[in-house]
């Protein structure tokens, strides 16, 4: 559980503009701290992203950060 505690914390520092949880059901979710602009919730950005493992998670805020050279993907 710490090595786990280790990596979220990690991710958090790595994207300080989302908020990450754990379920208890131990699924993982990111709420974006920070308003989006028209132009960027046009182009796919979310508020909100969830994923079954921390793992898939930071893919998903990776796709997901402004200013990233990748499209984000919608799921």
């Amino acid at each position: 559980m710490t090595l786990t505690r280790d990596r979220a914390a990690a991710m958090r520092e790595t994207y300080p503009s989302w908020e990450l949880r754990q379920s208890e059901s131990g699924r993982w979710w990111a709420y974006r701290l920070e308003r989006l602009t028209r132009e960027q919730r046009q182009d796919g950005y979310r508020l909100t992203l969830d994923a079954d493992t921390l793992d898939e998670l930071g893919v998903l805020l990776g796709q997901q950060t402004p200013g990233d050279k990748a499209r984000p993907r919608t799921r």
